[in-house]
This record gives structure tokens, sequence and C-alpha cells, in this order.
């Protein structure tokens, strides 16, 4: 039997050696957990935005291009206004007389809704996932030419004349052989579109030119840099209504079929890209010969491609993913079955092009045999027949397309998991072992500073999504709110957790440890959020583009542990470093 002799004062030296042994080791492991989950979040930060930057679909359009339809109008003008949301574009004062006599409707911009995303989505049907473009926008220099069918080069191929006046940028997505006449500018300012305008009216008196885009980019701009409401954003407001009053008054509807949209909107304080309501909902009009005037439901981007494909006649797009707006066009029913019948065979084609993309199934050989039978009901003009096949066609594609694309995502979701588990498994250890170590107060301020971090980010005007990013003052403003928000969480937590032993004056040190466990701690939350959110989404940089507010949140929970892990390292660092040259004293 395992007796102790001596009195219980005896026993207080192995005790207190034996704490503060469990004690070195806890900080020993807190300190090798905040910096592995700081080096962590770095790089997988890092890894987010170059994926970002660098993702290029394994999608390849087919091969066989459809036939050309019948042609409805032989002139098109589209004129694309940068940035102006739904909401301001109604209330133009130049559009108000014009809106009675179109057909409008809510367009939904494609994610994510930046501009080069956007362009070529509004010119090819495309979505960004697929059609190869830039997701966040590309320098100058890097700038690429669309990779997908798209309304110039159709329209060449037709042997129609284009045309088009605007910002550089288009002079190298749309290269020099798929436009006859142009006109670009080196500026998104009033100074620019002033210029483009006036080239484009130029374009509008030549009879010859069938296709004409007039690019408008001053509004986006300055409402980037100072704000939609600022007084240089309101001016850009008046200024692009000035130049669209300038193109209305040469254009002559009788013969051209005017198309009036906007690549994306804004957020009310500014900014563009993510999934926001006022970003994504924007102005579709259209007004002319052949148009039904009246207000329609909302349409997705896409459609837009696909329908001025359809007016002028042209072969649909290969890798177009929206539809023909029939009810916005008047024509005889043989004129919309046949376009409903180039619809359906189009999106068999496209499907099998993006199924094989993401390594899915192929659509059914059933639904291909169909594709015989409309043929075959198109060669004998039975419209009846064509368009219940077309309309199966479409339906059973599109369900089809949809249950794949959702199982592939729920798959890669499973791989994620086990990753997710095990991150999961080891911060919720260390907070237990901080718990049970006496850390009890570090970990529930741990818990109160991560969510602390998050509100200052809302009350500093910033919202969770990738429309932040290009907010007015970003990106200085938002490094402000990251970085601050990081110091003022260690600096409150560490106050608070000293406070105690300042209040009792009683010679105790500040407790360096649960400094740590509390540093360890923020930053294990802050990495568990983006955690979730990557495993719920994936990357931003991906073929899904499942939600871009969830990837907005994994960047931003990872930046975040990674500005608080390094500013708490170097904070211990310096705190070793003082201690170090007091004890050589």
């Amino acid at each position: 039997m395992l007796t102790f002799s001596g009195s219980p004062e005896t026993w207080d030296l192995p005790l207190a050696l034996y704490r503060e042994g469990i004690t070195m080791r806890l900080n020993r492991w807190n300190m090798v957990m905040l910096a592995a989950l700081t080096l962590t979040a770095l790089a997988l930060a890092a890894w987010l935005g170059w994926s970002t930057y660098n993702y290029r679909p394994a999608y390849h359009q087919p091969q066989e291009m459809g036939p050309a339809l019948p042609v409805l109008s032989g002139r098109v003008a589209l004129v694309l206004i940068d940035g102006l949301p739904y909401h301001l574009a109604t209330q133009m004062p130049c559009l108000q007389p014009l809106i009675g006599r179109a057909a409008t409707a809510k367009s939904l911009s494609v994610l994510p809704t930046m501009s080069q995303a956007t362009w070529t989505a509004l010119l090819s049907g495309a979505r960004p996932e697929i059609s190869g473009a830039a997701l966040f926008n590309a320098e100058y220099d890097a700038l690429q030419p669309i990779q997908v069918d798209h309304l110039f080069a159709l329209a060449k191929d037709a042997g129609m004349s284009t045309a088009i006046a605007g910002h550089k940028w288009w002079k190298k997505m749309i290269p020099a052989q798929f436009v006859d006449r142009s006109h670009y500018v080196a500026a998104f300012d009033a100074a620019g579109d002033l210029e483009a305008t006036q080239a484009a009216i130029g374009f509008l008196h030549d009879p010859t030119i069938d296709l004409l885009l007039v690019y408008l980019g001053e509004y986006d701009e300055m409402s980037d840099i100072h704000g939609p409401s600022s007084q240089i954003g309101s001016e850009a407001l008046r200024n692009t209504n000035e130049r669209v009053c300038e193109l209305l008054a040469e254009i002559d509807l009788g013969s051209t079929v005017l198309a009036i949209t906007a690549d994306h909107g804004q957020l009310p304080q500014g900014g563009h890209g993510g999934d926001d309501k006022p970003v994504r909902e924007t102005l579709f009009l259209l007004a002319g010969p052949h148009v039904r005037p009246g207000e329609y439901q909302s349409i997705e981007q896409p459609d837009i491609a696909l329908t001025l494909a359809a007016l002028l006649g042209l072969p649909l797009p290969r890798s177009g993913q929206g539809r023909i707006l029939h009810g916005l066009l008047e024509a005889t029913p043989a004129v919309k079955m046949r376009w409903q019948a180039a619809l359906a065979i189009q999106s068999m084609a496209q499907a099998d092009a993006y199924l094989e993309s993401i390594k899915a199934a192929k659509l059914p050989t059933a639904l291909h045999d169909q594709v015989t039978k409309l043929e075959e009901a198109l060669q004998v003009e039975s419209l009846e027949e064509a368009e219940r096949l077309s309309s199966t066609l479409l339906d059973q594609t599109a369900l089809f397309l949809t249950r794949e694309r959702a199982a592939k995502i729920s798959r890669s979701r499973l791989t994620r998991v086990p990753i997710a588990l095990g991150g999961l498994a080891l911060i919720v250890l260390l907070f237990l072992d901080n718990w049970r170590r006496g850390h009890r107060a570090a970990m529930l301020l741990a818990l109160l500073s991560a969510v602390a971090y998050q509100a200052l980010w809302m009350a500093r005007g910033h919202v969770f999504s990738l429309s932040t990013l290009s907010s007015p003052g970003s990106p200085v403003s938002l490094l402000v709110t990251l970085v601050g928000g990081a110091m003022a969480v260690l600096v409150l937590g560490w106050f608070l957790l000293w406070l105690p032993s300042f209040l009792r004056r009683d010679g105790t040190k500040p407790p360096l440890s649960s400094a740590r466990a509390f540093s360890t701690g923020v930053v294990g939350i802050l990495f568990l959020l983006g955690l979730a959110a990557f495993t719920v989404n994936g990357s931003l940089g991906s073929w899904q583009l499942v939600v871009p507010s969830l990837a907005f949140v994994v960047l931003l929970a990872w930046v975040q542990a990674a500005l608080v892990g390094s500013l708490s390292l170097l904070g211990f660092g310096l705190v070793k470093l003082v201690q170090r040259i007091f004890r050589r004293r």
C-alpha cells in the first residue's frame, strides 16, 4: 500500500512542478497549433486566389454548327451600359418615353457579376463556368479573346457587317477578323463615352452595318471608385443618360432593332461581383421591328445572345445556355417552331459537351433518337409534332443536366467531408483540452471575439459578398478593416484576460498561457468557418461555381484566420524578446 509521509505542505512543491509541466506542454501545444493553423489558412487563402484567377474550364464546345434561322431583322444595335442597376435604368429620363413602346424585362446577370464574364455571356450565351472568361477581370495585357461562339463571329460567318464603339477591352475580346468597323477608347470616363457615342452615331448612319455594339463605361467606373450616390457617381449617371439620348435621337427603330441592357448592377454603396439582388438585376429593353411591346417576366442574361441571334437569322451559339425569348417577338408559328427546334438540338449538343467536361453520365440514347424524329417532322413541316418533340427534348435535357450536375456536386462534397471532419475533430480537441486545463474564459472570449470580428466587418459597411472586393476604396478599405479588426480583437481579448490580474494587485503575472489559448481559439474558429463553407461550396475557381457568397466566406474566414494568427505570433515573439532583454539586465 502506497502512503505519503510528511505534512501536506511538503506536497506543494511536487504538485506545483506537475502543474507547471502540464502548463508548459499545453503552451507548446497551443503555439504549435497556432502556427500550423495560421500557415495553413495563409496557404489556402493564397490557393483560393490563384485558382480563381487561373481557372480554365475543361469544357469544349460541340463541333457541329446548327442551321441558320429565318431572318427576322436585318439590323441589330446593342447598347451596353456598364454597371447600371435595374431601378436606375427604369428611371432614366431618356428611356422613359421608349419603355412604353418597347419590350422590357428584368435580366439576371451571370455569376460572378464581373464585366468580362458578363460581357462574354451577353454575346455568347455561355456562363463563366464554361465560357473561359476571366472570373475576375484580367488586366489588359492578359485579356484573351472570347473562347466560345459569339454573335460577332457568327455574324461574320454569315457574311454580315459588324461594328463596335467602346472601351479598348473589346479590341482584345473580339479580334479584328470579326469586326469591320471599330472605334476604341482608352478610358472608362466621360470623355471616353462621349467619343464612343460619336463614333457609334457614325456607324448608325452606315446602312451596311448589320450588328453594332455600343459600350458606355463611365458610370460603372465612377461608381466603383467614388460610390453610386456620390456627386461624381451622380454626374456619371447624368452623363450616361445624355449619351443614351444622343443615340436614341439617331437610331431608326423602323429598320433597326435596339437592345439596351447592362452587364451587372451595383450595391447601393458600390461594388459588384457577387450574387446580391441589386447587383444581379439589370434592365433588358428591346425595341424596333418585330418586337412586341410590354413588360415581361424576368429573363436570364444568356437568353439575350440567343434571342439576338434568332433575330438576325444566325445559327444559335454552340455554347449558349439560354433560350430564345419568343414572347417578346412577333413571328409566324412556323418561324417560332424552327427556333424551338433549333434550340432543342443546340441544347442537347451543348449538354453533351458540358456533361463530358465534368465527367458525368451522357444524355440517354432515347433522347438522341428523338432528335431524328424532330428533324423528320421539320422536313414535312409538321408544326404540332415538331413543337411537341422540341418541348419534350428541352424539358428532359434540362432535367437530366440539372440532376447530373447536382449529383456531381454532391459527390465532390463527399470528398471534402473527411478533411472537414478531421479539422473539426482537431480543433474541438484543442478547445476541450484548454477548457479542461482551466482556460475556460479564454475559450469563451475566443468565440465571442470571432463573432465580434464579423460584426466589425459589417459595421464598416462591408457585406459577405464578392461585391465587396470591388467596392469604393478597395483594396485599401478592406485591408484596414481586416488588419484593424484583427488587432482590435487580439488587443481587447488579451486585455480582458489580463484585467483580473491587474485588479487583484497581488503581484500575479499576466496569464500569458491564457493569451496563447485565446489566440489559438480565435484562429481555430475562423479556420473552421472557412472549412465548413469550403466543404459545402468548394473553391470559387472551379467548374461548380455553386454559391458565390459562400466562396467569399471561405476566402474571408481564411484571410482573417491568417491575419489573427500572424499578429498573435508576432505579439508573442515580441513578448519573448522583451523577457530575454530584461533577464539579461
